[in-house]
Formats: structure tokens, sequence, C-alpha cells
């Protein structure tokens, strides 16, 4: 029998950051390795990663990067990765990328070659600007809320896909209305909201960290703003992810299963874990990529011990449960319908590629997501608005490389899926 689908949740640059955010718990990861200062995937890891997976059958090939900021490893970086992706893919293969940034780094180029093959975004705002800027600082103290927006700018004029990921933090939990009208007002339809919950080694809560009830009452003030006019229109991965649970039982979100061992973390020197739910380091297992010069295999988890699904209790503690029966059952079964499509071909150096396909994958842009699949693998195809995820290949070369594809593939063989939730 063979394994259930997973992707990779990939952090190239480690806990690198351009930005020193307060509540960011993977930054005191960079003490893990105490005799670098600086963490970037090589070439050759970065090889024997995209290869590897690509030799194992998925219905997606499935890269989320993440961080740290990933876009530290600049434009070269991203485009060796569609290359490896082009060369070691199969025929027929279709390959997502989801990226994870706070987006200051990003310019036109790197803008450019993210439309181009199609990743979707996960891009870091906190809502307003004293929201944002409260914990979201430069190494220096300073803010950066407004370099954020300009990004954002410079990621529509370029055509990038892109989500918002709000973590709720002390600063904007009480405001749920004000910071969703506010996305909304500026134009950004997709949205991921993560709550901030840290302790410090006595186990008090930090500053920031916000309870389960907050959580809850969070959730409530956005959906009863949600309701009012905007729900087929934005997507908000939260309410999406119960909707999809209540209508087919697609677990979107791992913490609503028994695990996150649908994807593996992959740190910047090839030391992978299964991602789990928790921080918990009881929780998870050992390492499962190995690396010892010759080989570079992968060890599927699947974790239905007590432990884990302890692990998973753990992680999700009430969240879910916070939003009230009252709009759960106003939500009941307005979901929108999953409709495969697909694309032929995709373009590489002025030719026609082996025929992998990049391929969108809105829902996709958040911590602990990775996989853009729920535990049964289905993705979400369709916009808040019913257009497909998925846009044609970009440029002239479209119409040369389409002949070839769909003499292979069809035109819309419709069994080709994406990830949809997720990420990041």
């Amino acid at each position: 029998m063979s394994s259930p689908p997973f992707s990779l949740l990939i952090k190239p640059a480690s806990a690198d950051c351009n930005l020193q955010c307060e509540y960011c718990f993977y930054l005191e990861k960079s003490e893990l390795y105490p005799d670098q200062r600086r963490h970037r995937m090589g070439d050759a890891v970065l090889d024997k990663l995209i290869s590897t997976y690509m030799a194992t059958d998925q219905p997606v090939y499935s890269f989320g990067w993440q961080g740290g900021e990933p876009t530290l490893m600049g434009i070269e970086f991203f485009r060796r990765v569609t290359d490896l992706q082009m060369k070691h893919g199969r025929k027929g293969a279709v390959v997502a990328n989801g990226l994870q940034t706070n987006a200051i780094l990003i310019d036109d180029e790197m803008a450019s070659h993210f439309a181009q093959y199609k990743f979707l975004l996960g891009v870091s705002l906190d809502g307003l600007e004293d929201m944002h800027d409260a914990y979201r600082r430069t190494a220096g103290g300073g803010p950066s809320h407004k370099r954020v927006l300009a990004r954002t700018e410079l990621l529509t004029r370029n055509g990038v896909e892109f989500n918002i990921l709000a973590t709720v933090h002390a600063k904007n939990v009480g405001r749920p209305a004000e910071l969703y009208r506010y996305l909304v007002d500026s134009g950004f339809l997709f949205h991921q909201y993560i709550p901030i919950v840290e302790f410090d080694p006595s186990g008090a809560p930090l500053p920031f960290t916000i309870t389960g009830r907050q959580w809850g009452e969070f959730l409530c003030g956005v959906f009863d703003e949600w309701m009012k006019a905007d729900v087929t229109r934005v997507s908000i991965r939260d309410f999406d992810a119960i909707l999809a649970f209540l209508v087919d039982g697609n677990r979107q979100i791992c913490t609503m299963g028994d695990n996150c061992c649908q994807y593996f973390l992959v740190e910047h020197n090839g030391m992978s874990t299964p991602a789990t739910s928790s921080r918990d380091p009881t929780c998870g297992s050992e390492t499962s990529w190995k690396t010892d010069g010759k080989s570079f295999s992968i060890r599927r988890c699947i974790d239905r011990s007590a432990r884990g699904r302890e692990c998973s209790r753990r992680a999700a503690g009430s969240a879910s449960s916070s939003i009230s029966a009252k709009a759960t059952a106003r939500s009941r079964g307005s979901t929108a319908g999953r409709i495969p499509h697909s694309l032929p071909g995709s373009v590489k150096a002025g030719r026609c590629s082996t025929r992998i396909r990049w391929q969108g994958s809105r829902g996709w842009g958040g911590r602990f997501s990775g996989s853009g699949r729920g535990s049964s693998g289905r993705p979400r195809t369709r916009r808040a608005d019913g257009r497909p995820l998925m846009t044609v290949v970009p440029g002239a070369l479209a119409g040369a490389c389409g002949a070839n594809s769909r003499g292979a593939r069809g035109a819309n063989p419709g069994g080709s899926k994406g990830p949809g939730e997720e990420a990041a």
C-alpha cells in the first residue's frame, strides 16, 4: 500500500531573519548551530532535497519555504529551485510552491519569478500600523508596517498571488472587527489568523500571549463581521477548514486531526523531522531524512499513538471549539465547490519543459501548515469568487508549449490536484 501524500516545509535560511519580531519562536533556533553565524542551504542539499522528494509518488509536489526569512536566500536560489524542480520532475508532475515572508526583501525581479512559477506567498501583516508594529520590528527596533504595505503593492503589480497571515496577540486580540475590516478595505481578501501562545521557562505566559477564551472571542468577532457581506468574496482559513470538515470530513488543518505528520520540516543543512502540532519537544519523532554523503532518504511518519493524539490536543487546546455553535450553524453548507482544474505545460528558457506544471495554491501561507491538503489529500481548487486557482502559463511561449502538453495530458484532465489550505 502506498504511503499517504506528504509535503515539505523547508527553512533554507534557518532562523536568520531581517526582522526581530518579539513573539517569534524560531529566532532562538539559531542557537542549535553555535559554530555558524549565517545559515544558508547549499546547492548539494537543495539538489538532494528536490530530487529525492520528486522521486516519490505524490499527487502534488508541495514545497513550503519558510524561516526565519526565506527571501534572504536571494533570487538565484529560487531560480535554482524551479530549475531543479523541472530537472527532476517526471512527465505530468504538478508542483506547488508556497512561501511565508515578511516581504520586505522582495524586489521586482524576485516578484516576477514568483509570478511566473505561480508561487503563493503568505505575507505577514498583523493589521493596522499600531497592531503590527507593536511586535514586528527591525533589528534596530524600527517599525516595519509601511515597508510591508509597499511590498504588497509590488507583489500586486507583478501579479503574484498572496494571502495575509495575521498573528493574533495581546495588541490586536480585542479588536477583531477593526483588524478584519482594515484588511478587507485594503484589498486583502485571503486571510489566515494564527494565535500567539508563548510561555517563559517557569510556564508563565509571556506578555503578548492570548488565552483560549480571547482567541475564541476574536474568531467570533471576525465571523460576525465576515457574515455581514463577505461570505462569498473573502476567504478565511479557519472558517474554510471548519466548513470543509462539516461538509465532507476533510481536515485541512492538521490540528483538527490526530497529528501534523503529513509534512516534514527541513532545516538549511538537510536535517529534518516530521512536523508536529506543538513545540513540545516530546512530540513527533527523531530525524527522518538521513544524509551520509551517498544517500538521502525519506521515511513516512504516521503517528497514531496516544502520544501523538495528546500532542495534537495540547496544541489545539480549546481554539477550534471556541467558535460558538451559533457561528458554526450559520456557516453550515456555504462552502465553495471543489472542481478539479488543471493546465497544460510550463515554460523554461524559451522552450517547453518536461511537462511538469506549476500550480497556484490559494490558502497556503501559514506556520504549522505546509501540506496544502487535509488528511484526505483533497485540495481547494477555486478562489472565493469562483475562478480557478491556476492561471495560464505566462508569455507568448504558452501557445508553443500548449500543443505538446495537450497531446500528452489533454486540455483539462480533471484529475490534477493542487494544495489549497496551506501552508503558512
